[in-house]
């Protein structure tokens, strides 16, 4: 294989693992490198090969972008105090005034006769340097809107959290946080629940503040689009009382394909419903267990509400024939 075909073997190789790339070698002489290029010249410099050929050849040095020429200089020469290479990231300008970021990654050496020699790589990283800065300005919006969401968030009384598609912690509220501390919890921080996935913190926690089971298997089905809504009733034994909670499982639509998470305390609610229940089963029993003493209770509708046994003795209907 003669040299022309390990040179064409060698560009398709770098070709594939790096896109466009140029190798250069440079002699670097009385303050004046002599350049000789190989590769994909046009697609990274927008010059063809013979643009640095010939008495009026054209540098590489030339090509820099004028903003970043003597940072390049500046980042070399240091690089090269440490080490025989270096690797710098920098723009070139084509003939159209457009910019575009490489990669050069070589190495010098001095030669016998004194002059240096310097061989290497440029790649064209555009490509992938504007996706890094999109990344970036991404980054930077998706933080913005965590701060402001979670400044809304904390305005809030409710118990509020914000999962990703993959049921990850996005956001959870102060409101939260506050609870969970109150109960001594180590994991009343953001930093124990963002980032971590709920439902594997709902079977690590064993919390019954968190809906266990069956708040696990609900943000399940809501991440599988099978329902949109689900709830989960709460009872969180406590050493002075017992707290209830309704957990609200929403799927949000749109770009962020999440769940929200709204856990309300109804104790008030719940010990109402308890006393009701509980002077209701009262009285029935008083009512139930009197033989002379007939009470039939009528409701807003002029329906029969109540028929205690006694009634049903004296009237002599039945209280299933006569309630409604």
């Amino acid at each position: 294989m003669n040299e022309g075909m390990d040179d064409a073997v060698l560009q398709r190789a770098l070709r594939a693992q790096l896109g466009a790339v140029v190798r250069y070698r440079s002699r670097l002489a009385e303050g004046r490198a002599d350049d000789v290029l190989a590769g994909d010249c046009e697609a990274v410099t927008g010059r063809a090969l013979d643009a640095f050929t010939g008495p009026e050849a054209l540098r590489l040095e030339q090509l820099i972008f004028p903003g970043d020429a003597a940072r390049v200089r500046r980042e070399r020469d240091l690089q090269l105090k440490k080490s025989t290479d270096y690797s710098l990231q920098y723009r070139l300008v084509r003939p159209d005034s457009t910019p575009v970021w490489v990669r050069d990654t070589g190495s010098q050496r001095a030669l016998d006769d004194g002059t240096l020699l310097r061989e290497g790589l440029l790649v064209d990283i555009t490509a992938s340097r504007e996706l890094a800065q999109r990344a970036g300005r991404l980054d930077q919006e998706l933080e913005n809107t965590r701060a402001l969401l979670t400044a809304i968030s904390d305005g809030t009384d409710a118990h509020l959290m914000v999962l990703d598609g993959e049921a990850t912690v996005f956001l959870v509220n102060r409101s939260w946080l506050e609870y969970d501390a109150s109960r001594g919890l180590a994991e009343a921080t953001r930093d124990a629940w963002t980032g971590h996935n709920f439902i594997e913190l709902i079977e690590r926690r064993a919390d019954p503040a968190l809906g266990g089971k069956e708040m696990a298997t609900a943000v399940r089905e809501i991440q599988a689009a099978a329902r949109n809504v689900a709830r989960v009733t709460a009872a969180v034994p406590l050493q002075w009382e017992t707290h209830y909670f309704v957990l609200t499982a929403t799927r949000l639509h749109g770009d962020f394909n999440g769940v929200l998470v709204v856990r309300q305390n109804v104790t008030d609610l719940k010990r109402a419903e308890l006393a009701v229940i509980e002077q209701q089963t009262f009285l029935h029993s008083i009512l139930d267990s009197s033989r002379h003493l007939g009470v039939v209770g009528i409701n807003q509708e002029q329906r029969v509400a109540l028929f205690n046994p006694a009634a049903s003795a004296i009237f002599g209907a039945a209280t299933p024939e006569v309630i409604g």
